[in-house]
């Protein structure tokens, strides 16, 4: 007997078997909060508070640490006064920018945050053309850094 049918049989199996078992197991119940257990507090709105908002970290003292895609990051208190905590130069061709933030887990003696960006490159203002070869495109092709920051 040729082992090549025994291979497929097991590489079936081995793909099947996953699936077949997660179907036959009942999802959790989920729990129901009623909405009156939540509390929603606004902290900041509008343009000149969030910008093109894109992400958010809070830090050990109840603040807000919030990016926008141009580069700024603003650091909003518990008690809703926001400030421009840091301007990055960041590349905001198509979805580049400052995408990401992150309070890093000794935030409170270090005062170190993570930022996920685009630094600016020299490339050509407006969009990319419609069509084109792959070096035309290459002229607006950004790239994204994480590096670590100290709030001050």
């Amino acid at each position: 007997m040729s082992r090549r049918p025994w291979l497929r049989l097991v590489a079936t199996l081995a793909l099947v078997t996953p699936g077949a078992l997660a179907l036959s197991v009942p999802a959790a119940d989920a729990l129901t909060i009623p909405a009156s257990d939540y509390q929603q507090v606004s902290l900041a709105s509008g343009g000149s508070e969030l910008g093109e908002a894109m992400s958010l970290a809070v830090m050990p003292n109840r603040s807000v640490i919030h990016t926008a895609r141009d580069g700024t990051v603003r650091v909003t208190d518990a008690a809703g006064n926001t400030k421009v905590a840091a301007k990055l130069n960041v590349y905001t061709h198509d979805e580049e920018g400052l995408q990401g933030v992150a309070v890093d887990p000794g935030f409170a003696s270090n005062r170190y945050v993570w930022l996920y960006y685009s630094p600016r490159l020299s490339t050509p203002s407006g969009d990319a053309p419609a069509s084109g070869t792959q070096s035309q495109f290459d002229q607006w092709k950004g790239h994204l850094n994480l590096s670590r920051f100290t709030l001050k």
